[in-house]
């Protein structure tokens, strides 16, 4: 699928809107001097985000789709059989701000994807639902799963 200057330019605007996101919360995973592997546990909806196993940030987390990185593909989260509308609800606002648009990137439910765009579509969704960022998380071996952040907020390092 060619890319347009539509698209192109809706990638940049999403990037200066996420990465400035991303930006406030990241650091707070390394903050107090903590050091360490960057893991995470998925509890439902939430994610927490660990440093040398040491509770560092909650977030509320919606899935945006899935970068399939040994085959260069990328797949929208809605477009999964078992997808429901809660369980990618951002993904969906994309799909519809797609279809709103006229850019098909947005809207066809897989894509040719090497390792930029999947970040940069998440950065989209990070955008059109007001998240706080966003990450992809290695839930499965061959694939990341790119989800938008809310409400992300430190964690109690003692719990």
């Amino acid at each position: 699928m060619p890319v347009d200057d539509q698209f192109e330019r809706l990638l940049e605007k999403a990037q200066s809107f996420s990465v400035p996101r991303n930006r406030q919360w990241f650091p707070l995973l390394h903050g107090k001097g903590a050091k360490g592997v960057i893991s995470w546990r998925v509890n439902g909806e939430e994610v927490t985000f660990l440093v040398a196993d040491v509770p560092r940030l909650l977030a509320r987390f919606q899935l945006v789709g899935h970068h399939y990185h040994t085959k260069n593909l990328w797949r929208w989260a809605w477009a999964e059989p078992e997808a429901t509308a809660e369980g990618c609800s951002d993904a969906l606002v994309v799909r519809r701000y797609g279809e709103e648009h006229g850019i098909p990137q947005l809207t066809s439910p897989e894509l040719a994807a090497d390792a930029l765009l999947p970040p940069r579509l998440a950065a989209v969704a990070v955008m059109l639902n007001d998240g706080d960022g966003s990450f992809p998380l290695a839930l499965r071996k061959g694939v990341f799963d790119l989800v938008v952040l809310h409400s992300v907020r430190e964690a109690d390092a003692s719990a």
